[in-house]
């Protein structure tokens, strides 16, 4: 984050542009690294399931939530953010609705997977992937606002 800081800076352009810039592309590293939780048969859903990919480990069937998680949180969630990019928006749009759509996904995807074997459910009924995906749609609600009620009347090129 201090980097993206100091380029702003150096290069004389806005932070926010910049971030809107680098999270454009954070999807794509996102997508990859589910599909290989998936290779080494990581973050594995619901047992039980039977159903195509399939993960069988230690001879149980498990859902195959990392895959749902790569199309999700990968593809997705590029295009959404590829969609807003061709839009006329405001500095940081593109960082904040990372942060609402990342933390819905995997607030929703949650609800597949089995919660950690160390963690299991806290409280509520909720796995840490979800309590850690609370803050993020708070962080965006105040975020978004901030920064669309700050915005200059002058258009951003990207």
């Amino acid at each position: 984050m201090a980097e993206l800081f100091v380029y702003s800076r150096v290069h004389k352009k806005q932070f926010l542009v910049i971030a809107d810039t680098v999270t454009s592309i954070l999807p794509i590293g996102l997508g990859l690294g589910r599909i290989g939780n998936y290779i080494n048969q990581e973050l594995l859903g619901f047992s039980s399931y039977t159903g195509p990919f399939a993960v069988v480990k230690n001879n149980v069937s498990y859902f195959p939530s990392p895959l749902l998680e790569a199309f999700l949180e990968g593809l997705v969630l590029f295009i959404i953010l590829l969609v807003l990019r061709k839009k006329n928006m405001f500095p940081g749009k593109i960082a904040t609705s990372f942060l609402i759509w990342y933390g819905i996904f995997r607030f929703a995807i949650e609800f597949l997977r089995t919660p950690d074997a160390n963690i299991g459910y806290l409280d509520y009924g909720l796995t840490m992937g979800q309590i850690l995906s609370i803050p993020m749609i708070v962080l965006w609600c105040i975020l978004f606002v901030t920064f669309y009620f700050l915005r200059k009347e002058e258009k951003v090129s990207y």
